[in-house]
């Protein structure tokens, strides 16, 4: 939520512009797993002067500080995830579509010894 974007963006610091608002609105409102392109494609009518550099440099500073996920599932396409809820994802091969798969009915996911207590994260890309 917007909520959310303004409180992590004054905690950390970072100044809140029209620009980082369009961007991170943009992409909350997508379920689609949009590529930095698509996020600039979706912002640049609005704000014409706006680089692509503007809006990948501000998706990167949105992963740093939790408020999206860069995602690469299997297409070689970094996409970004504004939903911030645990889910994994189904990657379409036949239409590149990605969709989120919620991970209430998953079961336990087997973590090997060797990272037993380092994971800070799973997050699985089934392909179809």
């Amino acid at each position: 939520s917007m909520q959310r974007f303004e409180q992590v963006m004054k905690a950390q610091q970072m100044r809140i512009t029209l620009q980082k608002k369009a961007i991170y609105e943009a992409l909350i409102s997508t379920c689609s797993h949009p590529t930095a392109e698509a996020l600039y494609a979706m912002v640049r009518d609005d704000f014409p002067k706006m680089s692509f550099a503007t809006v990948y440099d501000n998706l990167r500073k949105f992963t740093d500080v939790g408020l999206c996920t860069l995602l690469y599932v299997g297409d070689g396409v970094a996409r970004f995830d504004g939903n911030m809820s645990a889910h994994h994802h189904v990657l379409d091969s036949s239409t590149g579509r990605v969709r989120d798969i919620p991970t209430d009915n998953m079961g336990n996911v087997h973590i090997p010894l060797e990272l037993q207590g380092k994971v800070k994260d799973i997050q699985i890309t089934y392909i179809t």
